[in-house]
């Protein structure tokens, strides 16, 4: 009996025992980790599906790096146009540059019976100075419903037809001029059919108020002071597009007002001025993938969409006073054209020039000598080459040319100096 009652305290202890350790594994063991919900690419490419949604997103961007040399006259620090070329006839010395920058984009976008719901944003950020720490600037961010795009952005002017159409090898360090071309709109878009569109869109004019005379202190013939107001109404600017195999053209316009005081308390005036622009790119078929871009516009009154594109210029003025007290608008037309060759699947070039001519009819300078710029010249080619997707290595030189005038006799437009200079730079940019 006491044999057997051993073993069933003996067998209850160990029971007691083994359900105490299961119990106290159970407490150790780790809770099953709940599924993930699978992550599901879009119908457009490069698009993914945010987990538990209808909305499609996609990052990307690039990260760059330069390293160059610019002759003398050229006032930039990186890279430059003719726009940065000094107009007041002395030298500045030659200057070895390196710098830096990344840029990073998102794009997120979701189907309504709205139509397309999309949200962009894409931010610069830019080291060419060590001394400065840098720079960010804002590039895009716009929502577009459907139809309508409300935000910052490429102008409607030079969207698809600006310096972009020449792809980002030309120039593959960004130009000086570049930031104006992005500006904040309200657009509507049309779609016809058959790849041809129609924009129509109001835009903000301060872009485009910064290049009326009153930045030049006066030296036009208007007061230094108090001469200039923010632009009363909104640019007006549209463009009718058309693309296929074959290409791509588009024909754009856009109407600005200019405000203005003769002196610094008097009453402000008004007078509106207008640009257009033709831009054709055309594939050629029996050259791989070569293509030919060939771009002209005019201006009166209206320079900064001459001026902050292509490289081309330096800030003019929109308007100026005369002997006779008139006030006239400065006129100007460009040129500019390139070829972009494969001679490989991973080699490429593109070459290219412009030429921009301003008219002054018969504007008044005052106070001294003013560089008033009347035409430039800019030629550039570079060699890219891209061993694997999205790398590419570059080498590219530049040569522009600037002529300036001075005041003459009467304080009128004569022709006076010219300058030219010239810059190559290495850069690495990838892209994701």
């Amino acid at each position: 009996m006491k044999t057997f009652k051993s073993l069933l305290l003996g067998s209850a202890g160990a029971a007691v025992l083994l359900t105490a350790g299961t119990v106290a594994q159970a407490a150790d063991a780790p809770m099953a980790a709940k599924g993930r919900e699978p992550v599901y690419r879009c119908d457009t490419a490069g698009f993914i599906e945010y987990p538990g949604s209808d909305v499609c997103f996609k990052v990307g961007g690039h990260a760059m790096a330069w390293m160059g040399v610019n002759s003398s006259n050229v006032a930039g620090p990186e890279g430059f146009n003719s726009m940065g070329i000094t107009t007041n006839a002395t030298s500045n010395h030659d200057r070895f540059f390196m710098g830096a920058e990344g840029r990073l984009n998102v794009d997120i976008r979701s189907a309504s019976e709205w139509g397309l719901i999309r949200a962009f944003i894409e931010g610069r950020m830019q080291d060419a100075n060590v001394n400065t720490g840098g720079a960010f600037n804002l590039r895009h961010a716009f929502v577009q419903v459907g139809n309508v795009t409300f935000g910052k952005t490429w102008s409607t002017f030079f969207a698809g037809a600006g310096p972009e159409m020449f792809g980002p090898d030309a120039a593959i360090v960004p130009p000086p001029g570049e930031m104006p071309l992005r500006v904040t709109v309200l657009r509507y878009t049309h779609n016809v059919g058959n790849g041809v569109s129609v924009s129509i869109a109001l835009e903000d004019p301060a872009r485009h108020d910064a290049f009326t005379n009153a930045t030049f202190g006066g030296q036009i013939g208007m007061a230094a002071a108090g001469n200039v107001a923010p632009s009363e109404a909104p640019d007006v600017v549209a463009n009718i597009s058309a693309k296929g195999a074959w290409g791509r053209f588009q024909i754009s316009a856009a109407a600005h007002e200019n405000v203005y005081r003769v002196t610094a308390t008097g009453p402000s005036g008004q007078t509106w001025g207008w640009a257009g622009q033709l831009a054709l790119v055309l594939n050629v078929p029996n050259m791989g993938k070569d293509t030919v871009h060939l771009v002209a516009g005019y201006s009166s009154g209206a320079t900064g969409y001459m001026t902050t594109a292509y490289g081309t210029g330096g800030a003019r003025p929109a308007v100026g006073l005369t002997a006779t007290g008139a006030v006239n608008k400065v006129d100007g037309w460009f040129v500019a054209g390139g070829y972009r060759h494969f001679w490989s699947p991973t080699l490429r070039s593109t070459i290219g020039a412009n030429y921009t001519k301003a008219d002054w009819n018969g504007i008044v300078f005052v106070g001294g000598p003013f560089a008033g710029v009347e035409e430039s010249l800019q030629v550039w080619g570079n060699l890219i080459w891209s061993p694997v997707p999205q790398l590419d290595l570059g080498v590219e030189v530049m040569w522009a040319q600037m002529q300036a005038g001075v005041a003459g006799a009467g304080g009128l437009y004569t022709g006076g100096v010219t300058n030219d200079a010239w810059g190559a730079h290495i850069t690495a940019r990838r892209s994701f």
